[in-house]
């Protein structure tokens, strides 16, 4: 499931609509409605608020895995952790889509004051 799914399925499971998420996120329904039908990617800040509020973590809503590992140093021996070299390659997919759509808008408006 791709990471809008992720984040939809899990809202849905805990009973949260749309507005009350994105208002605990302080972002418009709109902008969270457009991540859950995967039209936008929220970034690593914003997936680690989401992940946070729905009780989840990162990787979870990356792909739908939770990976659990033995953690010793951590009471109890077992723990969540988040394995970066895994998950990195979507990351920087990530970040690169980002950055182009910055440029963009970079260029449009370098475009729209040249013209004044």
């Amino acid at each position: 499931m791709s990471i809008g799914n992720n984040i939809k399925t899990k809202r849905s499971e805990l009973g949260l609509s749309q507005e009350i998420l994105a208002e605990k996120l302080h972002i418009s329904q709109a902008t969270l409605s457009n991540i859950e039908a995967n039209k936008s990617t929220p970034d690593v800040i914003l997936l680690q608020q989401i992940a946070d509020i729905l009780d989840t973590n990162i990787n979870e809503l990356l792909d739908g895995n939770t990976i659990i590992i033995n953690n010793t140093n951590q009471k109890g021996g077992i723990g969540y952790a988040e394995v970066v070299n895994k998950f990195s390659d979507k990351l920087i997919a990530l970040h690169v889509k980002q950055l182009a759509e910055k440029d963009d808008l970079i260029k449009e408006l370098i475009s729209k004051l040249s013209k004044s």
